[in-house]
């Protein structure tokens, strides 16, 4: 923020401060004139301005309440201190015998909000188990004479203030250090735990006299005190949180969902200041909230070096970068704050040095924002991706701890940050429009430009190569262009073999690189020998029980997992995660990405409810390091999504899903090739819900993109062709659907011709299409594909879900068609399967009792059905929500079976609660609507209710007479209005029902539309009439006319033997 700038928002402030809320907008509209950084910025000071005066906010005096001298089994000894929740006294325990600290909340400020702090901060505690945290003992709910007031005893911390401790004990500059350490560890421990700290302050950590430091008031963001020097303002959203002169940039302008671990990364960095320099790092006495946040947010401190020429160098870096305004210029963790800290102790190179590059790329974004927020996971990437050359050229690895020649090895790190940061420079200002007003350069070109400046002037420079086209490879990979991509990658990774040796850290870390980007392009089993290559040479390099190992672990799991091979996955995923746990100092947002793989295989294998607390640990781990917004947030939110679809969470699903969406597009951009995952369950969402045509147009603008993304043969276009194919097979264009399904089947044919996928990748799209060609009538080539999906599900998973869903498959077709004997042992294996393999009240289950169902009632077993479709109904009714078509149908075909063997009371209860159902969740449905109706109808002419279902059937003519429905179901629905007049031996009224229906349909049948499916709804009207004339006295030779009609007709044949 510029001088000028902050002047701007400083006057508008004091203008409107003391405005009404509704003279405040109308002020800031003239006064921002439309920029709205200005604006937020206002805004943000103004809600903490009106919360200053807040009763919760004010501090109060311990006087005010005479101090208790039992709380429970605590005998109060004194107060040890005051705050803006509640008061901590000195008490003790009888059993067991101990002295601890008492927290409690005062009973006057027991509010909601403030209890939920109270309960926050108790459970909090409760999660964090470290020799550096006091440990919670108990906590409860005290009564008094003002009501329950809640507590909490834990360990009684006796000690001094750690910068206190520091100046009484005279310590030298290396033990304060090696006490920082321990802080740095016990932070790293909370944030492993999710935990926050957010107020990081010498008061809060107190030295004991063991010399070891303890943590206080873990998660809890203290109200008002005395000055700006010790002020915490209440957490609610948009307020400030924390302590002002340890505040972060972020936490100061008050963008709480920026503060994150890194936030108190920061902290940390002010501690290591005031602990060496003997004062904090800015000087905020007398200076008002608003001049703090300028000063916090832009102004550097001065250097520790000028203080005392000592800290020069390494430690003077440290605390810059721990300081740095930038979130992402700080060290990450605060093990990694520690790590150089002992680096430092031990005499060995930091890994920090100056990010100078950074400064000059913040400074490039703010002057093209529009730029750079469409290309925005490009540019973060090759930010990210150059600076971490940088810094990991000043990273020695324990072979080149050992090298003889340091001096040397010192040379070439630095060289290769030069260049790093000669060659971001010079591609920015490439891009840069002011720089170049007459040459506006694309993306794609600027990465080009790169690309020829990297092999043109580091040809002398192999390694420096190498790691910058590594990096170029990502960026590429990012925005799409996987092909170049992987060209890239494999250009790295020979001149790393070239010049560092095969067993080297270089080629193992470039083989991973490869194998991303042969994943994206499709080429799956490829990837999979390169990352096995990769995980290989880490675990002699590294061993086995390395973050390195753990990482290659389980980029190997997410290729299987793409090539359906779930249990291999799963197996190295839980492996990877504990060797996470065994070594104990991954950075927390690392094993979040593992356990988010591990999430989807899980939510794969349709084991949801496992796969939804994974989720939502992941999420809150993510939120914890990152803030609010991520692409990795964004893609667990997809994923929770995605879950929530299959369990028909619908509400859930589409808060997910809608979030996941908006934050990709604010991260990324419209054309993120990752935010078509996302569209793609939105176009589910839309079809769960019946949006049928909303979802097939979303779905084909997915494939429309994804065939523009990639040049030739890829599985995500194959998975599109088939989405789409499905979509429209739902709207009835079976023609459209059988076109795009044949496609994916060709392609994914192709794909594993060509060694990119494996067979079984072939099954989904092969039994879609067999379900469309069915309904085509073309019944030979359904059931040739059929069988041959049976054959290449079997082959990948033998006795496994995936055999079970092809003998699902293949099982129920066959007893569509009649052929019950074969369909017969297909189900019940497939049943067999899916009740060993699936918890009991699984939704396959059900799908597979249902068509056995099916099954033993054509056979005219009756009976064995009805237990069937029982069940199924009630693990349908666990699982889905109410209103879900499953459940629907369950019961439609639970009352068929009732009807089948005489209960009929139990039938009609069934079909009265279908058409309830159809009416509440389905009611555009016109033919769900008639069927119902139908199906009360027969039952009640079965029990003499004729008046009801005369009056139900003729409410099916009038809609099937306004409503477009197809020629079957205006025969039918007529055919059974006519059949129940001509029992009544109202014959005219009959007469006039069939002709009418059969005009209808002929006029169809006179349609290219109608023409091919109009045979059989004339021969059933014809045969309708002929009974009527049959019973009608004297019309008997009309039915000797329509006898002579029918005769004439030409036979109904199926499409293949045409």
């Amino acid at each position: 923020m510029t001088n000028q700038r902050y002047q701007a928002i400083k006057s508008i402030f004091l203008e409107v401060q003391d405005l009404t809320a509704s003279d405040r907008t109308a002020c800031l509209d003239r006064l921002c004139e439309g920029d709205s950084e200005i604006r937020e910025a206002v805004q943000r000071l103004l809600s903490a301005h009106d919360t200053a005066d807040d009763p919760l906010s004010q501090a109060f005096d311990a006087a005010d309440v005479p101090m208790p001298t039992q709380i429970e089994r605590y005998r109060v000894l004194g107060v040890l201190g005051v705050g803006g929740m509640g008061v901590v006294y000195r008490a003790e325990q009888e059993n067991p015998k101990r002295s601890v600290a008492l927290k409690v909340v005062r009973p006057g400020l027991m509010t909601r909000q403030m209890l939920r702090r109270f309960d926050y901060e108790t459970q909090v505690l409760g999660r964090l188990h470290h020799p550096g945290i006091a440990q919670i003992y108990e906590a409860g709910t005290t009564q008094t004479e003002r009501g329950p007031q809640p507590f909490f005893a834990m360990e009684l911390v006796e000690g001094q203030p750690i910068v206190q401790h520091c100046e009484d004990g005279a310590l030298e500059t290396r033990e304060r250090l090696a006490l920082l350490v321990k802080v740095c560890q016990t932070v790293e421990h909370a944030h492993q735990k999710g935990v926050v700290h957010r107020d990081i302050k010498p008061g809060n950590i107190l030295v004991d006299a063991t010399g070891q430091p303890k943590i206080l008031d873990f998660g809890i963001a203290r109200l008002t005190d005395q000055d700006v020097n010790v002020t915490t303002i209440q957490t609610n959203v948009g307020q400030l949180m924390g302590t002002v002169p340890y505040m972060s940039p972020e936490q100061i302008s008050g963008r709480l969902t920026d503060v994150d671990t890194r936030s108190d990364v920061y902290a940390l960095g002010v501690l290591m200041y005031e602990m060496l320099a003997g004062r904090n790092p800015h000087d905020l006495s007398g200076t008002s909230l608003i001049e703090a946040a300028r000063i916090i947010s832009d102004v550097e401190p001065l250097p520790m070096s000028n203080i005392d020429p000592t800290f020069r160098g390494d430690l003077d870096t440290i605390v810059s970068k721990a300081m740095a305004k930038m979130r992402e210029l700080r060290y990450q963790t605060a093990s990694e704050l520690a790590g150089d800290l002992e680096r430092y102790l031990r005499d060995e190179p930091i890994t920090a040095r100056p990010p100078g590059t950074v400064y000059l790329m913040r400074k490039f974004a703010r002057r093209n924002k529009g730029l750079v927020a469409g290309l925005s996971a490009a540019f973060v990437i090759l930010i990210a991706g150059v600076i971490g050359m940088s810094v990991l050229a000043y990273s020695l690895n324990e072979s080149q701890k050992k090298a003889s020649d340091e001096a040397e090895q010192a040379r070439i790190q630095a060289a290769t940050a030069t260049h790093a940061q000669e060659f971001l420079t010079s591609l920015f200002s490439k891009w840069d429009r002011r720089q170049n007003p007459g040459d506006p350069l694309t993306l794609p070109q600027v990465l080009e430009r790169g690309v020829k400046t990297i092999m043109q002037s580091l040809s002398s420079e192999p390694q420096m190569a190498a790691a910058l086209l590594g990096t170029m490879s990502e960026v590429y990979r990012n925005v799409g262009e996987y092909d170049r991509a992987v060209e890239l990658a494999q250009q790295s990774l020979d001149l790393y073999v070239s010049t560092c040796g095969e067993k080297s850290e270089e080629v193992a870390a470039s083989r991973s690189v490869l194998a991303g980007a042969l994943h994206s392009a499709g080429s799956s089993l490829e990837a999979e020998q390169q990352h096995r290559t990769s995980l290989a040479l880490w675990e002699v390099l590294a061993g086995h029980e390395s973050e390195q190992a753990a990482r290659a672990l389980g980029n190997i799991a997410v290729v299987l997992s793409s090539l359906k091979r779930f249990d291999e996955a799963e197996v190295l995923l839980t492996e990877a995660l504990a060797i996470h746990q065994r070594v104990g100092t991954v950075p927390l947002e690392k094993t979040a990405y593992l356990m988010s793989d591990l999430a989807d295989i899980i939510s794969w294998q349709e084991r949801f409810a496992e796969a939804e607390a994974m989720y939502l640990d992941v999420l809150t781990r993510l939120r914890a390091v990152h803030g609010q917004e991520h692409p990795r947030i964004a893609n667990a939110l997809n994923s929770l999504g995605g879950l929530y679809l299959d369990l028909g969470r619908i509400d859930e699903a589409r808060v997910a899903l809608e979030q996941s969406a908006a934050m990709r597009e604010r991260l990324v951009g419209p054309d993120d090739p990752y935010l078509l995952h996302t569209k793609t369950n939105i176009a589910f969402l839309y079809a769960q819900t019946n949006q049928k045509e909303r979802a097939a147009r979303l779905m084909d603008e997915v494939l429309a993109a994804r065939l523009n993304l990639y040049s030739g043969d890829h599985m995500d276009v194959a998975i599109s062709l088939n989405n789409a194919g499905g979509f429209h097979r739902s709207l009835g264009d079976l023609d459209k659907a059988e076109d795009l399904l044949r496609r994916s089947v060709a392609m994914r044919r192709r794909l594993v011709d060509s060694g990119q996928i494996a067979e079984v990748q072939i099954a989904p799209a092969q039994s879609t299409l067999a379900d469309v060609l069915e309904r085509k009538g073309a019944l030979d080539e359904a059931e040739s594909l059929y069988r041959e999906n049976l054959v290449i599900r079997r082959a990948d998973d033998e006795g496994g879900l995936n055999e079970a869903k092809g003998l699902h498959n293949l099982g129920a077709f066959l007893g569509r068609h009649g052929q019950y004997q074969e369909a017969r042992p297909l189900l019940v294996k497939a049943l067999d399967i899916r009740r060993a393999k699936y918890p009991p009240t699984h939704y396959n289950i059900a799908n597979s009792l249902m068509a056995l169902a099916r099954t033993y009632r054509g056979e005219g077993d009756h009976e064995t059905s009805v237990p069937m479709y029982e069940e199924a109904l009630a693990i349908y009714q666990k699982g889905r929500p109410e209103g879900h078509r499953s459940i629907t149908n369950a019961h439609r075909s639970l009352g068929e079976a009732y009807e089948s063997v005489g209960q009929h009371a139990e039938a009609l209860a069934q079909f009265r609660i279908v058409q309830d159902l159809v009416e509440q969740h389905e009611s555009d449905d016109l033919a769900r609507r008639i069927d119902s109706r139908s199906d009360i109808a027969r039952i009640l002419i079965a029990i003499d209710g004729q008046e009801e279902a005369r009056s139900l059937l003729k409410m099916n003519l009038d809609d099937s007479s306004v409503e477009p429905i197809d020629a079957e179901r205006v025969s039918r629905v007529a055919c059974e209005y006519a059949d129940f007049l001509r029992v009544e031996q109202e014959y005219e009224g009959c007469h006039e029902v069939l002709t009418a229906a059969y005009d209808t349909v002929m006029a169809r049948a006179g349609t290219e539309e109608g023409a091919g499916d109009a045979l059989e709804p004339q021969r059933s009207i014809i045969e309708g009439l002929i009974r009527l004339y049959a019973e009608w006295e004297g019309r008997q030779d009309q039915g000797q006319i329509w006898q002579e009609r029918l005769a004439s007709m030409p036979e109904v044949v199926a499409e293949e033997d045409q």
